[in-house]
């Protein structure tokens, strides 16, 4: 993953979502394989497209599974917690995790080179 990227994801005392309660965090460079498998599988990535509609709409469907991928990106998120989160910025915490998952690995060297 990224070196040292940070990614955050607002959780809001308010149900117009203007006053941030706590910010969560997580380094991208210590997020497992497994969460990027788990979301390329939910959201159907092999299909070599994600748009915001398609996550919305995998988000709408499969929100318990959402909330426990990413609970491993951001360990100690409650069920109220998940409950006061933007969903705009979850889609962009996904599109972030996609985006840098696949920087790393198209910078994994292939076995000719360096031959």
């Amino acid at each position: 993953m990224a070196d040292n990227t940070l990614i955050t994801l607002n959780i809001y005392e308010d149900e117009d979502m203007t006053v941030i309660r706590e910010t969560k965090a997580g380094m991208l460079r210590k997020i497992p394989f497994g969460v990027v498998r788990d979301i390329a599988a939910l959201f159907d990535l092999d299909q070599g497209t994600m748009d915001t509609a398609q996550i919305l709409a995998t988000i709408a469907t499969a929100w318990h599974d959402v909330c426990h991928i990413l609970d491993r990106v951001f360990p100690g998120m409650t069920e109220d917690d998940w409950n006061h989160v933007d969903t705009q910025e979850v889609i962009g915490v996904i599109y972030t995790i996609v985006q840098e998952a696949m920087k790393s690995l198209l910078k994994v060297p292939t076995k000719n080179e360096g031959n």
